[in-house]
């Protein structure tokens, strides 16, 4: 009777379990660069491709605050993401160098498709809570083209890095000459 009942079990597969979720690299734990990169490949780009809001990504390295409502990432740069109406992301990363983490998100972007260059105030920027850089990239997601406001600060009020991923909802990436 129990060789049946394992049997039944082993045609049925697995339970409905989500799948583990990837580990991030050691390096994670020491630079707020690499943590920033794992929290913005395994949440907002892995929830904006799928269509669906941080909640249905689950990842055990990336937890809900249920304080503050924001996630956060387990490493390093005090990395948190929370979700925008509709299927958009942001991310805020408290501390790293702000060119490393310009460079690395736009290297993602990248890599997941085309990315066009909308606005960009460039380095120095100011206004009453310091410098900063602020710029507008349009990028094509999983066919889908998605805006990227990219906000980046040495200032020690503001935040490293700032990155709001939305849907192109008004058509301003249809302005930009494509590479």
């Amino acid at each position: 009777m129990l060789l049946a009942l394992l049997l039944i079990a082993a045609a049925e597969g697995p339970p409905n379990h989500p799948a583990p979720s990837p580990s991030p690299p050691y390096s994670a734990l020491a630079s707020p660069t690499e943590s920033a990169r794992y929290a913005l490949v395994h949440g907002c780009l892995l929830a904006r491709q799928k269509g669906v809001g941080l909640t249905q990504v689950p990842n055990h390295f990336i937890r809900l605050d249920k304080k503050t409502g924001a996630y956060r990432m387990t490493g390093a740069g005090r990395v948190e993401l929370s979700e925008k109406n509709g299927p958009g992301c942001y991310m805020r990363v408290g501390l790293g160098n702000p060119d490393q983490l310009r460079v690395m998100v736009l290297g993602v972007l990248a890599a997941e498709g085309r990315v066009g260059k909308l606005f960009d105030s460039g380095p120095g920027s100011r206004d009453g809570g310091g410098s900063f850089r602020q710029e507008t990239h349009c990028a094509t997601l999983g066919g889908k083209t998605t805006v990227a406001l990219i906000s980046t600060s040495n200032d020690r009020k503001r935040p490293r890095l700032q990155l709001s991923l939305a849907d192109d909802s008004d058509g301003s990436c249809a302005q930009i000459a494509w590479p």
